[in-house]
């Protein structure tokens, strides 16, 4: 779950599957619209931990990865 600007926006990913459909990507992508911050991320892992992680740049990719924050390299758009 994203919020920026006091909207919120959700999405799932179904990660584990061991199905021909596991292959799927495990990537999510957020549109802010005319929003400009993001006030927060929140995300429900499988394991049942609920986590929150500080607000990002907005324009960037990042790996979020279990009790460890961002993870990886972020990449960011011009």
């Amino acid at each position: 779950r994203l919020t920026a600007e006091g909207i919120t926006r959700s999405a799932q990913v179904f990660a584990g599957s061991t199905s021909v459909h596991s292959g799927r990507t495990k990537k999510l992508h957020f549109g802010l619209g005319q929003s400009n911050t993001i006030d927060a991320i929140e995300v429900a892992w499988p394991s049942g931990c609920l986590e929150q992680f500080k607000p990002p740049l907005p324009g960037c990719y990042y790996s979020l990865r279990e009790g460890q924050g961002f993870g990886g390299n972020q990449a960011c758009q011009d």
